[in-house]
């Protein structure tokens, strides 16, 4: 169990200090009190030490980064306790460097299966590949009508596409263990 934050997009001191409280406060961390805010990630870091976090409970928010992966594969719940601007338990936005070469390109969430409470919103974020693949009506409360703003990059043709065993083209990423269940 881990507290989490709520720095929303505050960067905490300079790069490397924001980076060292992030491994500091997640490592080895299944469950997030609060939010789980990933941002102002370089472009050579791993984040393999998020691979253990399966539960939020408050809001995602993963913003400003020019890493090429962020590995939340093991989170299966957002419970959405509280919001992000009041309306997002997801929120993926400007993960990009300023010249566009370098960005998050997969966003392997692939046993994310609830979003309780809140809506998604994944903007500006040029590489980002698979995410019009993902079956967000599956994963969201439809019920409570969560707002939902949905851009996807205008390149995804230069994107991998779901593996053919994928049910009805709904992935996370390439590869069959990406394939959204």
């Amino acid at each position: 169990v881990c507290q989490g934050t709520n720095n929303k997009l505050t960067q905490l001191g300079n790069v490397e200090d924001h980076f060292t409280s992030l491994q500091r406060m997640y490592n080895n961390c299944e469950v997030v009190l609060s939010n789980l805010e990933i941002t102002y990630v370089e472009h050579n870091r791993d984040l393999s030490f998020l691979k253990t976090i399966q539960e939020v409970a408050g809001y995602v928010l993963i913003a400003l980064n020019m890493v090429d992966v962020i590995p939340l594969e093991n989170l299966q719940i957002i419970r959405g306790n509280v919001l992000y601007d009041n309306s997002y338990a997801l929120a993926v936005l400007s993960n990009y460097h300023m010249n566009k070469t370098q960005g998050l390109r997969e966003l392997p969430m692939k046993r994310l299966s609830e979003i309780l409470n809140g809506g998604v919103k994944i903007s500006n974020n040029p590489k980002l590949c698979n995410m019009d693949n993902v079956l967000w009506n599956d994963i969201i409360d439809t019920s409570k009508k969560p707002l939902m703003v949905l851009e996807f990059a205008s390149n995804l043709f230069s994107c991998p596409k779901c593996h053919p065993n994928c049910t009805e083209g709904y992935c996370w990423g390439p590869g069959e263990q990406n394939c959204q269940t």
